[in-house]
C-alpha cells in the first residue's frame, strides 16, 4: 500500500500535539489564578491607602473648620471669648458636627501667649476602622491669632 502525503497528518501521535491537552488547560488555569489573586491583593491595599488618605484628610478639614469658627466667633462676640471655644474629646462628624457615632474626635487647645496673642492647637483623632477606636492616627493644626486692633475715632 502507497502512503499519500496526506496521510502522515492523521497519525496517533500527531493527533495529540494538534489540539491543547488538559495539563496545558490546568497550566494556563493556574497562571490566570496567581494573576487575579496578586491583582486582588494590591487593589484590596490600594482601597486601605485611598480609605486612609481619605479620613487625614478629612481630619484636617475638620481641624480647619474649627479654626474658622474660632475666627468668626472672635468677630461676632469679641477676642475675650475666644477661651470659650476650649474643648477635649468632642466625638464628631465628617462634616465636624458633633456625633455620637464619628469616626473623629477632636480636642480644641487654646493657650494665651501674651496678653495680645494666643495660640490654637486642634487635634483631630481618627477612629481604627477595623477595632472602631480611637488611637495613634491623627492630625494636628496650630494657628496664632492676635487680638484686632482698637479703632481710634
Amino acid at each position: 500500500m502507497q502512503m499519500n502525503k496526506n496521510d502522515h497528518q492523521n497519525t496517533p501521535s500527531n493527533r495529540s500535539r494538534s489540539g491543547t491537552s488538559l495539563i496545558e488547560t490546568v497550566v494556563a488555569l493556574s497562571l490566570l489564578a496567581v494573576f487575579i489573586a496578586g491583582s486582588c491583593r494590591t487593589i484590596v491595599a490600594h482601597r486601605k491607602i485611598v480609605d486612609k488618605a481619605r479620613a487625614h484628610y478629612t481630619a484636617v478639614n475638620i481641624a480647619k473648620n474649627q479654626v474658622e469658627q474660632i475666627r468668626n466667633t472672635i468677630s461676632s462676640v469679641g477676642y475675650d471669648q475666644i477661651y470659650n471655644n476650649a474643648e477635649k474629646d468632642i466625638q464628631v462628624a465628617y462634616n465636624g458636627e458633633v456625633s455620637d457615632v464619628g469616626k473623629f474626635r477632636r480636642t480644641t487647645e487654646v493657650i494665651q501667649v501674651d496678653e495680645n496673642l494666643t495660640e490654637i492647637v486642634i487635634t483631630v483623632q481618627i477612629i481604627n476602622r477595623i477595632s472602631l477606636e480611637f488611637g495613634t492616627e491623627k492630625e494636628v493644626l496650630r494657628t496664632y491669632i492676635a487680638r484686632p486692633l482698637e479703632r481710634s475715632s
